[in-house]
């Protein structure tokens, strides 16, 4: 497996990019995982230990921050979960045009941990949660396949 491609470091944090198909962190396929490969490269270096501060499904690929510091983990984990200063914007292709070319989704999402899938449901239930988003459509080809800018304000599995 390449090195990742770091994009941004300093003392505290460094951004790098995920390719699509490879897991965030460590899971149950054993395959080759982001964190695992930057504990790996900062291992011998001032006992670095690098910090999940967010994850992408294995699917997708793009930027993601991990932090270097105890310290910075803490800080970076609050600004995630307070929705502060960190922006969670995608570009995705989808099969068709959504309706409207630009809009907001919400909706009540109940993720199947056995089978590993997220779901919409009509109302709230046991185990389910709110998930928002924005989307804008950027273009389209002729075999009706759309570019569209996805901004998440919630952080769902699955979600988009």
């Amino acid at each position: 497996m390449p090195a990742p491609e770091i994009v941004y470091e300093n003392d505290e944090l460094v951004c790098v990019c995920k390719p699509a198909g490879m897991p965030s962190q460590p899971d149950p396929t054993g395959q080759t995982d982001l964190l695992t490969l930057l504990q790996v490269r900062y291992g011998d270096e001032r006992q670095v230990r690098v910090g999940l501060v967010h994850r992408l499904d294995t699917p997708t690929g793009g930027v993601m921050v991990y932090a270097k510091t105890a310290a910075a983990l803490s800080r970076l984990s609050a600004l995630v979960q307070n929705h502060e200063r960190f922006v969670k914007e995608y570009l995705c292709v989808l099969p068709d045009a959504p309706v409207q070319p630009v809009g907001e989704l919400t909706d009540e999402l109940y993720h199947d941990k056995t089978k590993n899938k997220s779901f919409v449901v009509k109302t709230a239930r046991a185990g389910s949660k709110a998930a928002r988003l924005e989307y804008e459509v950027l273009s389209r080809a002729q075999g009706g396949e759309t570019l569209c800018r996805v901004r998440l304000y919630t952080g769902r599995t699955h979600q988009i």
